[in-house]
């Protein structure tokens, strides 16, 4: 528990640094390289399971769709246009049949292969893209989607080791209790709330259907890397954090909640600043 507490605070001081205080494109470059080490984890556990599939096309394809998703932020602020999306669907489709295709891996690993190449392209990418689009326009989202993850994750965590008497998804995790889903929850609407008020003077219900929103996202991504886990026969994605796992470990929530947030900032009405 020491040790644990310890790299937090280190992880946790760290994180202010890379939010608040380095410039954005630093910032978004530093994500991008945890995302990339998060991936090498994702990798080497799905290789456990997939040995011939050709998941190293991973390396290249992830970090080009994440840069074409910055330089498209970076130099054209409007939507995306129909056409556009179409184009770009396409040609991450084309890309992926391809490294699967020409990868040559055993036929028993063939649709495996499809389906982990597919999944991992948007599952890697667009949290990337929703960390650009956010430290961008409004720094402090960031940190507020930053720190409703980690307050739902510590209550979640503590809360279910004191008092953790249902299981909420034995097979895939036995560790997680629904008390401590629960706690995780509660958690992040009070992050919701309190930033606010700091905002605004007032508790906007719309920050609260956003922390809702965002929880869950972040706790059906903890059990997303859960089964991955569980599939590959292991406990933590690595070792690389002295009581916490690997970096996997660590931003698995984050990956699915980062573009929940920014879908659900965009679909309350709300607008950058506000």
């Amino acid at each position: 528990m020491k040790q644990r507490v310890l790299t937090g605070l280190v992880i946790g001081i760290a994180t202010l640094l890379v939010l608040l205080v380095f410039p954005a494109d630093l910032s978004s470059a530093i994500f991008a390289l945890i995302c990339v080490g998060a991936l090498v984890e994702f990798v080497t556990m799905v290789r456990r399971v997939l040995p011939t599939a050709p998941l190293r096309a991973l390396y290249l394809l992830v970090p080009l769709i994440a840069a074409l998703g910055f330089y498209y932020l970076h130099h054209s602020p409007a939507p995306l246009s129909t056409l556009q999306l179409l184009c770009l669907l396409t040609a991450v489709l084309v890309a992926v049949v391809s490294s699967v295709l020409f990868g040559a891996p055993k036929m028993e690993h063939a649709i495996g292969s499809l389906g982990v190449v597919s999944f991992a392209i948007p599952y890697f990418v667009l949290p990337q893209v929703a960390y650009f689009y956010l430290i961008e326009h409004d720094r402090w989202l960031l940190a507020f989607l930053v720190t409703m993850v980690a307050m739902s994750d510590t209550f979640a965590y503590f809360v279910g080791r004191a008092w953790g008497r249902h299981k909420l998804a034995p097979v895939i995790s036995p560790n997680k209790s629904w008390e401590g889903a629960a706690a995780g929850f509660v958690a992040s609407l009070l992050v919701a709330a309190a930033f606010s008020f700091w905002r605004h003077e007032l508790v906007d219900p719309r920050y609260l259907a956003l922390a809702a929103a965002t929880n869950l996202a972040g706790q059906m991504g903890d059990l997303v890397e859960s089964v991955i886990k569980r599939g590959a026969g292991v406990k933590d994605s690595s070792g690389l954090l002295p009581g916490h796992g690997g970096i996997y470990d660590r931003i698995d929530a984050v990956l699915v909640a980062a573009p929940v947030f920014v879908a659900a900032w965009w679909l309350l009405g709300f607008a950058p600043g506000s």
